[in-house]
């Protein structure tokens, strides 16, 4: 038994495509006819030009050399099961299975988040099919460049990572037979510059009327809890009880991860809140925080209380991390009050500190 690769030249005269001639003929598994050559589906240049196409046809001999010794084993061994025609998969429908069973459930919603762009950028909706066999080197290359246009590189860090992890899955189950991410190289993520409030131009805020009162009352409240706007916004009166010390604490389910959070507060966080009288402790705040006129009053705001600093609603999150470390409460702590499911997270912000420190080191001199 003997398999070796043909190539056939194709309209056009650019390319050649690439078979496995087999000797003798073989029966296929599911007609019966015998069979005398297998279409592998991959292609070479003709003349490459450049050292990229010269690499690429080196990758693609290599390949489908590897197939052909493999297929050769098969037919000693009278299988014959690699004859047998495959359906293109829906790459889509295959994504959401993996979310649903397989995906650990505080990274569900970045997974589901992580389709959208793709899903435009292929100009289709999820009810349409992406199949794999559409999903080549070229598209994904293009698919990281267009990431890269419109999010930030730690963004698209993120989805490019999660749309590999995908890939490379269906890759190790055979539902594709090309590991197509071995030759596209990933988005590296970079560190960004965490922007955060110091104690008194936290004070000074307080301190300052603002013309979006729950806006005001909203960041305030996160700057000394550590919650994320998404969590605010759902949070209940409910959610707001006394531990056995008669302290108070929120327990709440975070948004963002799903994870259960039990969340000690401060007497002076709880009389931000005001009083009991509606079912959510923040009613009306997605409109309060995306209204046309929220942004006007956000920076208002900042400006009357002297602060310069490009400061968003999450800055008052990244606050609350920076400060507890600041004053030296243990990161293992933070991490659990900030609901990071990984320590790694966290530790953005000790660098963040460790900058603070290094640069009040240098504040103090003998020499002018």
């Amino acid at each position: 038994m003997k398999v070796t690769i043909r190539k056939r030249l194709l309209d056009g005269g650019e390319q050649y495509s690439l078979r496995l001639d087999i000797y003798p003929p073989v029966p296929d598994p599911e007609s019966g006819k015998m069979v005398r050559f297998h279409k592998l589906g991959m292609y070479l240049h003709v003349n490459p030009k450049t050292s990229e196409a010269r690499a690429e046809n080196k990758r693609t001999k290599a390949l489908a050399d590897t197939i052909r010794a493999k297929v050769e084993l098969q037919l000693q061994a009278g299988e014959y099961g690699f004859l047998v025609k495959r359906t293109d998969v829906d790459f889509i429908a295959y994504f959401k299975k993996l979310i649903t069973g397989k995906v650990k459930q505080h990274t569900v919603n970045t997974w589901k988040n992580a389709l959208h762009p793709l899903l435009v950028f292929a100009k289709i909706d999820d009810e349409h099919p992406l199949y794999f066999s559409r999903i080549t080197r070229d598209f994904m290359e293009k698919y990281k460049a267009y990431l890269l246009s419109y999010l930030s590189q730690n963004a698209a860090s993120v989805y490019f990572a999660i749309f590999r992890i995908a890939l490379n899955h269906a890759y190790q189950h055979d539902i594709i037979k090309v590991r197509v991410t071995d030759h596209v190289k990933p988005i590296p993520a970079v560190r960004t510059k965490i922007v955060h409030l110091t104690g008194a131009e936290l004070k000074a805020l307080y301190k300052t009327p603002c013309g979006n009162p729950t806006a005001k009352k909203a960041a305030l409240f996160s700057a000394l809890t550590g919650m994320r706007f998404s969590d605010l916004k759902q949070l209940r009166w409910e959610d707001i009880g006394v531990d056995d010390n008669g302290g108070h604490v929120i327990h709440f389910r975070q948004k963002k991860t799903g994870t259960l959070n039990y969340m000690p507060i401060s007497s002076e966080a709880l009389s931000l809140l005001g009083a009991a009288n509606t079912v959510l402790v923040f009613p009306f705040l997605t409109h309060a925080i995306v209204s046309r006129s929220y942004r006007s009053h956000f920076l208002r705001w900042l400006q009357d209380a002297g602060i310069t600093k490009h400061v968003t609603f999450h800055t008052f999150r990244h606050t609350f991390a920076t400060l507890l470390l600041f004053h030296g409460t243990n990161i293992n702590i933070v991490s659990a009050m900030l609901g990071h499911a990984d320590l790694k997270t966290t530790m953005v912000y000790a660098h963040v500190v460790d900058e603070s420190r290094r640069a009040a080191s240098t504040a103090i001199t003998l020499v002018d």
